[in-house]
This record gives C-alpha cells, sequence and structure tokens, in this order.
C-alpha cells in the first residue's frame, strides 16, 4: 500500500499541469499521483499521458465533465494511499 495519494483534478489545465506535476514528483517512491481528467477539450489528457509513460506513480484518470468535486471523489475511490 502506497503511504500518500496526491490527486489532481484537471479540465482545461494544460498550461498548468506542468508545473504541478513537476511540483509533485519529488514526493518519493511511496507516493501516488493520480490525475482525473475531467472531460478536458485542450491537451490535457496527452500531457498526462506523457508523464504516465515516464512514471510509474502518475495514473491519468478520465471521465465526461462533472465538476472538480466529482473528479475528487472519483480519485479518492481509486485511491491506494492510506
Amino acid at each position: 500500500m502506497k503511504l500518500l495519494t496526491l490527486v489532481i483534478p484537471s479540465y482545461n489545465a494544460e498550461v498548468f499541469l506542468r508545473k504541478c506535476v513537476e511540483r509533485m514528483t519529488p514526493a518519493g517512491p511511496e507516493a501516488d499521483i493520480l490525475i482525473v481528467d475531467d472531460g478536458s477539450t485542450d491537451d490535457t489528457r496527452q500531457l498526462v499521458q506523457t508523464y504516465v509513460e515516464k512514471d510509474g506513480r502518475i495514473t491519468l484518470l478520465s471521465q465526461e465533465n462533472k465538476g472538480a468535486s466529482y473528479a475528487r471523489n472519483h480519485a479518492i475511490r481509486e485511491a491506494r494511499g492510506k
């Protein structure tokens, strides 16, 4: 079981996401990073996919646009950390 799960809900966040992910990746090997694409219409999903391919701690969850609260709850259901 992972010790920590970091949740990043995102909607059309391509411009901001790179900096956000790069600041969270030093969290250590026991961290799990879940990024929820909440139906983005920009290249958010493709950007996250590049991070998924580089770092096994990052997981992309995709859903139709349902809002930030739904995205966070979706990630919490999938979380493997404490």
